[in-house]
């Protein structure tokens, strides 16, 4: 964690700079003397601020001359590198300029070591974003072929049905109806494949509502539409004419105005797709005729 230093602490260290070897400084009282004076203030109390924090930025050696005591002060190599860390990078140049041969070099040495720091910092976040990309590709690259995978299984599924219903719609090829011998042969029932899963279900439900939306726009075609939803195997017609019924809008339909509850007379069966997950689809609605008269309500 950075320690940050008072203003003091760093003038002090600015005019360290500017002397070769250890600095003498003579005054009365070793605890109040001052650094050149005027430019900062005292090295005692900037040399207690970073025994506080843990640091060692000037060598202070005291000794007495008489009575008069004399204190030799010297910057130390973390002293150098702790200003250049309260310093911004702009002002280097002007630390490089104040700042004696030796202690110059020293500036350039902790610099160096900044850098190649700061470098092997970016090289370690380079390698955890490198990483973190490499784990995304590969999360993307698994979810591309699940969806790949699954998407193949549809189109499969697709096209077994598409197969299958092709199949039905071939006109039928013209096949004796007995064997050389005069025996008959038996005419086996259509038994059409059943969806094996969701996907074959759901291209089932929609084929067949596509064939009710035709056999509800075309009536001139609806006994072919009827064939082909027998030959379906999962289409059944509900609704017996002639029957009665309390109209309700989900079942029945009328080419009247019918109110719910009125009492009707089935005039055409419907047709409802029996799914093999037990989810009916009422494809073609009960048509129904009001019941007029004494009925009426």
């Amino acid at each position: 964690m950075s320690t940050a230093l008072s203003d003091s602490t760093l003038a002090a260290l600015r005019k360290a700079l500017t002397f070769e070897g250890e600095i003498r400084l003579r005054t009365k009282s070793v605890e109040s003397y001052s650094l050149l004076g005027g430019g900062a203030k005292s090295v005692i109390a900037a040399e207690k601020e970073c025994l506080d924090s843990g640091l060692a930025l000037f060598d202070v050696r005291s000794e007495k001359e008489g009575r008069t005591a004399v204190a030799y002060v010297r910057i130390t190599s973390t002293g150098v590198a702790k200003l250049l860390e309260c310093t911004p990078a702009q002002e280097y140049a002007e630390l490089l300029r104040i700042a004696t041969p030796a202690h110059s070099a020293a500036i350039q040495l902790a610099l160096a070591s900044t850098v190649e720091t700061q470098l092997a910092s970016l090289d370690f976040h380079r390698a955890e974003i490198v990483a973190k990309e490499v784990a995304l590709l590969e999360q993307f690259r698994n979810v591309v072929e699940a969806r790949f995978g699954s998407l193949r299984s549809e189109t499969e599924a697709i096209q077994k049905r598409k197969q299958y219903f092709e199949d039905l719609l071939k006109p039928p090829s013209v096949k004796p109806e007995v064997l050389n011998d005069g025996t008959p042969i038996p005419k086996l029932p259509i038994d059409p494949p059943k969806p094996g899963n969701e996907v074959e279900e759901n291209y089932q439900r929609r084929i067949c509502q596509e064939l009710a939306e035709l056999y509800n726009e075309s009536p001139d075609g609806r006994e072919a539409v009827e064939r082909v939803f027998y030959m379906t195997g999962a289409m059944c017609q509900i609704g017996e004419i002639g029957s009665e019924v309390v109209f309700d809008g989900r079942f029945h339909q009328s080419t009247a105005r019918v109110l719910p509850g009125t009492k009707c007379r089935i005039s055409a069966p419907g047709w409802v797709y029996e799914s093999p997950s037990g989810n009916p689809s009422y494809l073609v609605k009960i048509a129904v005729d009001p019941i007029t008269g004494g009925g009426d309500k």
